[in-house]
This record gives C-alpha cells, structure tokens and sequence, in this order.
C-alpha cells in the first residue's frame, strides 16, 4: 500500500501568466484561478506580479475580486521607467464548499506607455479547517 503524504491532502490551486505585452488603458484580464468544488474551510488566496511601465509619472491600475463580487483596488505611481515592479498579496478568508473564481485585471493610464507584466502567479491553499 503506497503512504499519502499530508501534502497530498492540502487543496493547492494556481493559475499563471507570463509575457502579457502592452497592456491597454482599458482593465484587461491577465489572469483567472478557477477552482474545482473545494471542501469549506479557511483558505489563503494570493498573488505574485512582476511588471514594468516606461513611464515616471503615469499610474498603473490593478484590480481582482473573487467569484463576481466587488473589486479590490491598487494604483501604483511609477517613479522609474526602468523599474520592474514585484507586488505580492496575501489574505485569508473563510470560504464555502463551492467552485471559486478568481479575476485579476491591470490597466494603464494612458495609452502612450507600455505596460507589460513578466509574470502573475494566483494562488488559493488551505491553510485550516
């Protein structure tokens, strides 16, 4: 009988983007985490961004909500033009025994720069009963 190990047992869910290019002034999606049913519990959901604007003063918009509710916010002023920018986000929550979406947009400020994003990683694991 082969052993299970715990790791086999803890829902960890992900979905990725790389080398998103030229992002435009309208919200774009870069990246959705749907999951299967999942067993209720407290879950942590996170997510790791890499990108970089050629611009010192326009803002970059980042948004993501969970299963169509309201969106969360970030507004990032740049400051360089050369800059990668990392961004990293955790938060735990209680969710129910359900399939859970999880969207996550960006946009610029103005059309004339050049947004791109190196990667997005969305995470959800459980983390408690």
């Amino acid at each position: 009988m082969a052993e299970v190990q715990l790791w086999d047992r803890i829902p960890y869910y992900t979905a990725k983007a790389t080398n998103v290019l030229n992002l435009s002034e309208v919200y774009s999606n870069v990246a959705t985490l749907t999951t299967p049913v999942i067993l209720a519990g407290k879950y942590e959901f996170s997510f790791s961004l890499s990108f970089n604007i050629n611009s010192t003063s326009n803002k970059v918009y980042i948004r993501w909500r969970t299963n169509g509710g309201a969106w969360n916010e970030f507004i990032h002023e740049s400051k360089d033009s050369t800059s990668i920018t990392p961004l990293t986000y955790f938060y735990p929550n209680d969710f129910v025994s359900q399939v859970h979406t999880f969207e996550f947009e960006m946009r610029k400020q103005t059309s004339s720069n050049t947004l791109n994003v190196n990667f997005l990683d969305l995470i959800l694991k459980k983390v408690a009963p």
